[in-house]
């Protein structure tokens, strides 16, 4: 008696980890993808495209579904061509920098909080 409940438990405990598995498999991206016909591991892919594995992970479907648009995983980057007229000269934000013996980073903050024109080349405070 002692041993059939035994092995009905054992059943019960083999069914439950095979949900778990299958319900884990669903949840996760796939190893393998398919990329313009193409059939790649994330690694590979991720060699192929110059970008992170992380950055592929996070953006593959965790569905399941294998087939993947490249679009979906990498975005192209746009030029920002943001143009400064300061003193007559029209200058981007890296050549104003280098022209005002300040680091590129701080030009691009004080233009990210909305400072134009002069406010752009203020002495640093310190």
């Amino acid at each position: 008696m002692a041993k059939d409940r035994s092995e009905v438990v054992k059943a019960a405990i083999k069914k439950y980890l095979r949900e778990v598995a299958e319900d884990f498999k669903a949840h996760m991206p796939s190893k393998e993808l398919i990329v313009d016909n193409q059939r790649l591991t994330r690694h590979e892919l991720s060699k192929q495209l110059g970008v992170e594995i992380d950055l592929i992970r996070n953006r593959t479907p965790r569905d399941g579904q294998v087939e993947v648009a490249k679009e979906r995983l990498v975005k192209e980057k746009c030029p920002v061509n943001h143009r400064v007229e300061i003193n007559g000269e029209r200058l981007s934000l890296p050549e104003l920098a280098e022209c005002y013996h300040l680091s590129v980073e701080t030009v691009y903050s004080r233009w990210k909080r909305g400072k134009r024109g002069v406010e752009l080349i203020k002495p640093v405070q310190k």
